[in-house]
């Protein structure tokens, strides 16, 4: 089998691969290949994928985790953009009859509409990506506020979103992303990669994040609301709280001064003291009064 012969942890071999199918990298698609086993082996080992699992995987590159997953057995559907990438991986597991390799750009894409296309169900998905830093904070707000209903991710993405995707009240990586993470996932900072373990290595260095489904943390009635409410108190983040969501909602400062009283929260502090559960509470007063 074609897999058993291929070392795409071998920059050697990626380059020689390249050439010979002659395909140029871009920039623009933040292409960046992991070339390190030890790394290969941890994800793989979180995904913990077997012949039971529906696994999309976002950023396929030139397979290094697409092939290790499609010899689990698991229905397996890969996106990556780049044709030149997929006609590759077409060509290698032609004859996984599990695999489904799809060309398209993931920001032009329903999730749950990929899921059902490839499988017919829209629930219990895994999520393995490895992600160009370009679309990861995007890609993750469509995971949290809903789009697939999915029971694990394995995130590949740039540490300085790691580190803000796990950040707790007062720190200065504290931030919307914080709070939504927190409200809708379990979430764990797994692991740091260094940038020297990618071909060609990126300027900064990577991290792997697990997130797992918890509805159940915070009572929040609307998820879209309960983002804007969040981004709306970060979006003037050196501005009270009283201030932000007044300048950000164009809403009446007295409407609001009365909302933070019952939730208990002091109108001179700033979003990023504010804990996830005050947020929550906050929507939910706030959500009540504007239907």
């Amino acid at each position: 089998m074609i897999m058993e012969t291929l070392n795409l942890t071998s920059p050697a071999q990626i380059k020689n691969i390249l050439r010979e199918k002659r395909i140029s990298l871009r920039k623009k698609w933040g292409q960046n290949f992991l070339v390190d086993q030890n790394t290969v082996n941890k994800i793989l080992h979180l995904v913990k994928a077997n012949p039971e699992d529906y696994i999309l995987e976002i950023g396929s590159g030139v397979g290094v985790l697409t092939l290790p997953l499609a010899q689990t057995g698991a229905r397996l559907l890969a996106i990556e953009i780049d044709h030149g990438l997929t006609t590759i991986l077409k060509g290698w597991l032609h004859k996984c009859p599990r695999v489904k390799i799809k060309e398209t750009d993931i920001r032009k894409e329903n999730l749950a509409d990929l899921s059902f296309e490839a499988w017919g169900k829209i629930a219990g998905v895994k999520i393995v990506a490895n992600l160009p830093y370009y679309i990861t904070s995007s890609f993750i707000y469509r995971l949290l506020i809903g789009e697939m209903d999915w029971n694990q991710s394995v995130l590949m993405v740039q540490k300085e979103v790691a580190r803000r995707m796990v950040a707790r009240p007062g720190s200065s990586d504290y931030g919307a992303l914080s709070v939504l993470v927190d409200c809708f996932t379990q979430a764990e900072y797994k692991f740091s990669v260094s940038r020297n373990v990618f071909y060609p290595a990126p300027k900064v260095d990577s991290a792997v994040i697990t997130m797992h489904p918890n509805e159940t943390k915070y009572l929040v009635f609307d998820k879209v609301f309960f983002k804007k409410i969040v981004f709306a108190a970060f979006g003037q983040r050196r501005k009270t709280i009283l201030n932000a969501l007044h300048g950000s909602l164009k809403l009446e400062k007295k409407q609001i001064e009365q909302w933070l009283e019952k939730a208990q929260i002091d109108r001179s502090m700033r979003a990023e003291e504010l804990s996830t559960g005050e947020f929550a509470m906050l929507s939910r007063l706030i959500y009540n009064n504007l239907r």
